[in-house]
């Protein structure tokens, strides 16, 4: 992203050990720094610190709870075509790259989401279509009833 004036924030998720080490995002540009993994009760701090969430995904997801909570936050969301939220029509903020692409095209919508913040875009957009769990159980009881009969969600 070169010299621009821009800060990152890169979770670490790993449980046993971290998955970053000093110096792996020095050639980055702009500023930085590994989050601990947090917990439910911390996310929403940690969301209100950020004003997009980078998702990439070598496979198909779908149930990415990041994308979910960005989503219904009103972040801006890069991720692969279906990491994180196969299911979702796209949203407003919402930039995807295909699966398997090379970096520049990271690189790329990351430099994109840097310039519209740069050229004043909102910080937040409205919610995002994000699925209940409870909708997605529903949807998928109807799709398995010429299998298996007519079943009921667990409450």
């Amino acid at each position: 992203l070169g010299a621009r004036d821009h800060r990152g924030l890169v979770v670490d998720a790993g449980v046993f050990a971290p998955w970053w080490r000093p110096g792996m995002l020095n050639d980055l540009g702009g500023k930085w720094a590994v989050h601990a993994r947090f917990e439910p009760d911390t996310a929403d701090a940690f969301y209100a610190r950020i004003d997009a969430l980078v998702f990439p995904s070598q496979w198909h997801e779908t149930y990415g709870l990041a994308v979910r909570e960005a989503l219904a936050r009103g972040l801006r969301v890069i991720r692969t075509d279906a990491g994180g939220q196969a299911e979702h029509p796209p949203a407003p903020g919402v930039l995807t790259f295909p699966i398997g692409a090379p970096p520049e095209v990271l690189a790329a919508r990351m430099a994109e989401v840097v310039d519209r913040i740069e050229a004043g875009a909102p910080r937040r957009y409205p919610a995002g279509p994000v699925h209940s769990i409870s909708d997605q159980a529903e949807a998928f009881l109807v799709l398995t009833e010429p299998l298996v009969g007519r079943l009921s969600a667990v409450a």
